[in-house]
């Protein structure tokens, strides 16, 4: 078959390769790389073999209709490029397990990781320090982090404990640190890293392995802040927790890193388009084997990849960001042009790759109104589709407010 002249790894190499391209072309006012990392299901052909190897979701009574593939993707959220990926079988790894196979094979050095407080762990946080990058989750409300230094901003330096010590060397840490000022905290925060790596080299046979892993405590800063949803029908308020590396605030100030947080639901678009282009058919992948689900899902995610190219190039050209720009416009436009002979005269100026760029420019979309949260104001779905042709009310512009509160230790 022809199928089988282009194994999985061509197509994932062209992948990364697309992503390559997409990483050198990035706009350079760009003075924060921010990275997404975040799960999702796709379903495959319900036969005997991607049973065993992909599993399937639990029911409350028979079972479900098709197997699901669990995949945890790697997003850029400026240009919504999908750099990372990791599968597994759906009940027997993880979304956290796929997560930190994800993060140990890709370079993340000069970076901000995001994620929601599903992907946070003390061990992988530091597993993110180590790489050289940045991290910023949101954690959850039982999650301790003693607080040593309040600073200006609203924020908090705080420890966070590695392991089970015992309560009087945690107030006794507490107490060390409380008098140490913010340049102490950084230097004494190099410090740490670098002795564990030191105890690293000097390790002896014998030793318990995870004595040197990790250190004790490493330092982190600790925003906490209410998000006030004012609409037009009803008002809500939430209250978030996040946890980030840098620790000097006129580096990431604790508003911007406020605003910085909601790019993470920048790759639950990118995956919502990622399955668009399938026309959200079930399942997702019909290959009736492994092989041809994992090559279904590389072709996915080149063509993913080849859009979003195109957009950022015309992001680019134009100077605006490319979610000013349609994924639906130019996949209509593009398989419009491909549809006909390349070599008539209707569709000639649509074909070359300049002239498609300058088609997009000329068709962006609308400034939308300010809404940088999608998940702040939920609208309650209701259970079966509407029959009514009627078109409901025009969408109205919602408020935010954010409020930073005092940080309690």
């Amino acid at each position: 078959m022809a199928r089988d002249r282009i194994p999985s790894q061509v197509l994932f190499e062209g992948w990364k390769i697309l992503g390559k391209h997409a990483h050198n072309r990035k706009a350079s006012s760009q003075t924060r790389v921010i990275k997404c990392i975040d799960g999702t299901g796709f379903s495959t052909a319900d036969t005997k073999e991607n049973e065993k190897v992909f599993g399937r979701p639990s029911a409350s009574r028979g079972k479900t209709g098709f197997p699901q593939l669990r995949a945890v993707l790697l997003m850029d959220a400026h240009s919504r490029i999908f750099e990372g990926i990791e599968w597994g079988h759906y009940k027997d790894q993880s979304e956290a397990s796929l997560a930190d196979k994800l993060i140990q094979t890709h370079d993340l050095s000069g970076t901000m990781i995001e994620g929601d407080r599903l992907y946070f762990s003390k061990e992988r946080c530091y597993t993110i320090i180590e790489k050289k990058a940045d991290f910023l989750f949101r954690i959850r409300k039982d999650i301790q982090v003693h607080t040593c230094l309040r600073l200006r901003d609203g924020s908090a330096i705080g420890l966070l404990f590695m392991r089970r010590n015992s309560k009087k060397l945690k107030e006794r840490m507490k107490q060390k640190y409380s008098s140490f000022s913010l340049p102490e905290i950084i230097q004494e925060q190099k410090r740490l890293l670098k002795n564990v790596k030191k105890r690293r080299r000097e390790k002896r046979p014998g030793h318990r392995r995870s004595r040197y892993q990790t250190p004790a405590c490493y330092f982190v800063r600790l925003i906490e802040y209410n998000v006030y949803v004012h609409g037009p029908s009803k008002s809500k308020q939430e209250s978030y927790r996040l946890v980030t590396s840098i620790l000097d605030p006129e580096q990431l100030p604790a508003l911007t890193a406020a605003d910085d947080y909601h790019c993470r639901w920048e790759e639950e678009v990118a995956i919502r388009e990622m399955k668009w282009l399938q026309n959200f058919s079930m399942p997702h992948f019909w290959g009736k084997n492994p092989a041809r689900v994992i090559q279904e899902l590389a072709v996915l995610l080149v063509i993913h990849t080849l859009f979003r190219c195109l957009l950022l190039e015309a992001s680019l050209q134009s100077g605006l960001p490319p979610r000013r720009f349609s994924v639906s416009h130019a996949r209509h436009t593009l398989f419009n042009a491909l549809s006909h002979s390349p070599f008539s005269h209707k569709n000639k100026h649509i074909c070359s790759n300049n002239s498609f760029i300058m088609h997009l420019i000329r068709h962006k979309l609308p400034v939308n109104s300010p809404r940088e949260c999608p998940r702040a104001l939920k609208v309650p779905i209701r259970r079966y589709p509407s029959r009514a042709r009627v078109r409901g009310p025009p969408s109205v512009a919602i408020s935010y407010e954010v409020r930073f509160a005092p940080v309690i230790s």
